[in-house]
């Protein structure tokens, strides 16, 4: 599994758990993310949750990455969640109506279960 400059990639029953190693999604770190986590998730079977824990801030381009990946998991019959966000971070998700695209999940556990 990648581990990089922004993400830790773990495999946990069977489900690609995404660490972001950065306090932002901007146009700079989208790019690196998408493709780390395109590299690692055909051995969970494109089941992806990514943990935005340490996440304060994300640009137009992090919630289009975020759209892209999730396109991609369902493309390739996955599924995709986030989980560990911060109440401004789910408050974007909800007024842009994301959660409607994927799973948002408060924590590791559950998003494992949403996903699986």
């Amino acid at each position: 599994m990648i581990e990089s400059a922004y993400v830790k990639n773990e495999l946990i029953e069977n489900v690609l758990i995404v660490r972001l190693r950065t306090d932002q999604l901007t146009e700079r770190e989208t790019s690196p993310v998408v493709e780390d986590i395109a590299k690692d998730a055909p051995a969970s079977g494109w089941k992806v949750a990514i943990d935005c824990s340490g996440v304060r801030f994300i640009a137009s381009a992090g919630i289009g990455a975020m759209v892209t990946i999730c396109r991609q998991c369902k493309e390739k019959n996955g599924q995709f969640a986030v989980f560990n966000a911060s109440p401004e971070i789910a408050e974007l998700i909800q007024i842009m109506k994301l959660h409607k695209l994927f799973k948002v999940a408060p924590d590791e556990a559950k998003a494992i279960k949403a996903v699986r």
